[in-house]
């Protein structure tokens, strides 16, 4: 329960004071490796690198798919089990 293939949002990085709460709504949403958060952001705002260095420490790959619109998505970790590869998600 609770949880979405695809997360939509468009220039939600204007308060600064909130990105602790936005990770982790983020991640309440997109728990799978099959969701993703795909945002529209023009990183006019230096201040927001840091909303993107949270979702890394939170285990998401940030894609920049284009003109302003980003893709995260939960990392894979490779494990090797008995010599056969097997994926993995961070948790």
């Amino acid at each position: 329960g609770g949880e979405f293939e695809v997360v939509i949002a468009s220039d939600i990085l204007l308060y600064c004071g909130v990105y602790g709460e936005l990770v982790k709504t983020l991640k309440e949403l997109v728990k799978t490796e099959e969701g993703m958060f795909v945002m529209s952001w023009n990183r006019r705002m230096e201040e927001s690198k840091v909303f993107f260095r949270m979702m890394e420490e939170e285990g998401y790959t940030c894609e920049h798919l284009g003109k302003c619109v980003y893709k995260f998505q939960l990392k894979k970790l490779e494990k090797v089990v008995e010599g056969e590869h097997v994926s993995e998600l961070k948790s």
